[in-house]
């Protein structure tokens, strides 16, 4: 597995783009109700958030060209081939290694900050 180069990039914008998914990413990082909520509020509002991208994202997922677009992503970033056909926790697996290795929190945080919308 290679980290995510500046191709990469281009091509998650282009699949943000066509699955619709900038409006959900920015409703996740625009809450402001967050700063006042509860340990525990904000436990399960961030819960409810994940589910609700998840969900999201497989809707998104369910349209042809979204979903070559995601094949064609993560196959170059896993350097493996017809990513469809290995079993759905592997491809779990290949997406939580690739979140880890290349500290897509980290990246998120200093683009939104880059933006303007974060302080921290």
């Amino acid at each position: 597995m290679r980290k995510i180069n500046t191709g990469d990039a281009f091509k998650a914008a282009r699949l943000i783009k066509h699955s619709g998914l900038k409006d959900l990413f920015l409703e996740l990082y625009t809450t402001k109700a967050m700063d006042e909520a509860t340990d525990k509020e904000k436990e399960l509002a961030t819960k409810r958030m994940g589910i609700d991208f998840v969900f999201s994202l497989l809707d998104a997922l369910a349209e042809a060209k979204v979903e070559k677009s995601f094949y064609e992503l993560i196959e170059g970033i896993t350097e493996k081939q017809n990513i469809e056909e290995q079993p759905i926790e592997e491809t779990i697996e290949d997406l939580q290694i690739i979140w880890k290795e290349n500290d897509m929190k980290s990246f998120f945080t200093s683009v939104l900050r880059l933006v303007g919308m974060s302080s921290t």
